[in-house]
């Protein structure tokens, strides 16, 4: 992860990003100009990067063969979840 002058330590989701007239990005999508890969990791990886552009168009190959599908494997587990009615 970058260096954040917020960061405490915390996973923070910025559910903003998700609204209407907003851009998200896709597991394993490239980001211009310098072709980052908006890559999955695992939780237990969360800290083990020295920054969020870990992997680029260059390099995610080899990561996809070393460690598998990881946006794949991340979504078996929680596919069936369901919000409860209120």
């Amino acid at each position: 992860m970058g260096t954040n002058a917020n960061h405490d330590g915390r996973v923070h989701l910025h559910v903003r990003s998700n609204a209407s007239g907003h851009y998200s990005s896709i597991p394993y999508g490239l980001r211009v100009p310098s072709l980052t890969v908006c890559a999955p990791i695992r939780w237990g990886e969360l800290g083990g990067f020295s920054t969020a552009a870990a992997f680029d168009a260059g390099t995610i190959s080899a990561r996809i063969q070393s460690a598998g599908d990881v946006f794949e494997s991340e979504l078996k587990p929680i596919a069936q979840q369901r919000f409860n009615d209120p």
